[in-house]
């Protein structure tokens, strides 16, 4: 969902994000039915763009995605946990 959020920020008809995401017809149906139930994207003359609520989730699933790609080289060994 945040591939086709992201693919999304400038408005896009549905074969693109089909093809850029790697997702089938039915699989994007399902998502931008549940992203626009959430006003996360929206459809304007057969283009889907990001709503601003869409674009703060990007960018807190992007903050998510670096503090766990960062906690890596921050991990105790298992021997080690409190």
């Amino acid at each position: 969902m945040a591939d086709i959020l992201g693919l999304c920020t400038e408005p896009q008809v549905k074969t693109r994000v089909m093809y850029h995401a790697n997702i089938t017809f039915r699989q994007f149906d399902a998502y931008a039915t549940l992203l626009r139930s959430h006003d996360l994207l929206v459809n304007e003359a057969n283009r889907y763009r990001t709503t601003e609520k869409g674009l703060q989730f990007i960018n807190a699933f992007s903050e998510l995605q670096n503090a766990i790609d960062g906690s890596d080289s921050k991990m105790l060994p298992a021997n080690r946990l409190p």
